[in-house]
């Protein structure tokens, strides 16, 4: 399961619905992982940390590797069987969070090849994903692990110190591992866990819990674009021009602006 890129809190403040109205929180959530995932494809790109080892062939460049996807962080590469210290490649560009290439450094004698074949010769293990400021994805809820002694690898219930800390549809992290927030009954959230190429396992009680944070502006426009959905069920899906001669029924297309918005985050491939 991907990770969404508004929560629920931030739709229902946006949309001006009352606290205590819950009636539509099921199409909330329904809408805010269509549009994340709308998000995604639009742009080719996706706005959350993916843990993943990606394949690739030789690139006839003993020195560099293009990237099919954002890399946020490398934990491990691999060239035909072996790995490659961390410290004699570099990431590019240098001054970005999500790096699109990476080169092997002069003098260290490591390079990309092959023996038997260029086919997936190469793997790269890492965190994947866009972010404009990746230093700061992680924030600190200010809350802990509060289960008994610890929550199991295979516990659904999560205890914490204040439920408010936390939103319906937000990704956590405790330690390594990922997990989504669906519901909220007090101090207690229902969790689904293991996302995103993460492993569900034992967490100790006072294990620090963190929330991601999306990009700013993809936020924004996932808040727009859940709340346009929303609205539409109560609006007709046509929209009326009044040309200089007659009337034009024309159907009702997506906000323009927030379209162009979103066209900024298109990944451009190399």
């Amino acid at each position: 399961m991907a990770s969404d890129y508004c929560d629920r809190t931030q739709l229902r403040s946006y949309l001006g619905l009352a606290a205590g109205a819950t009636s539509d929180d099921a199409l909330l959530d329904d809408l805010i992982g269509r549009v994340s995932r709308f998000m995604d494809r639009f742009t080719g790109r996706w706005f959350y940390e993916l843990s993943q080892t990606r394949q690739y062939d030789y690139q006839d460049s003993p020195r560099r590797l293009y990237l099919d996807a954002d890399l946020l962080s490398c934990t491990k590469l691999t060239v035909d069987g072996e790995d490659i210290a961390n410290d004699s490649y570099v990431l590019y560009p240098l001054n970005q969070s999500a790096k699109q290439w990476m080169e092997t450094k002069y003098g260290t004698g490591d390079i990309f090849t092959w023996s038997d074949t260029p086919q997936a010769a190469i793997a790269v293990a890492g965190l994947w994903g866009w972010h404009d400021d990746y230093a700061q994805a992680w924030k600190a809820s200010g809350d802990t692990v509060q289960n008994a002694t610890q929550i199991s690898a295979s516990g659904t219930t999560l205890t914490v110190s204040s439920g408010s800390n936390f939103a319906v549809r937000q990704m956590l992290k405790i330690e390594t591992e990922q997990v989504l927030v669906t519901a909220i009954s007090g101090v207690n959230l229902t969790i689904t866990r293991g996302l995103n190429g993460t492993s569900a396992a034992t967490h100790a009680n006072g294990k620090s819990i963190s929330i991601w944070q999306p990009p700013t502006d993809i936020q924004h426009i996932a808040v727009r674009l859940a709340a346009w959905f929303y609205r539409q069920k109560d609006a007709p899906f046509t929209r009326t021009a009044t040309p200089s001669l007659g009337v034009v029924i024309e159907p009702s297309i997506l906000p323009p602006d927030i379209l162009e918005q979103l066209k900024r985050f298109r990944r451009v491939r190399i």
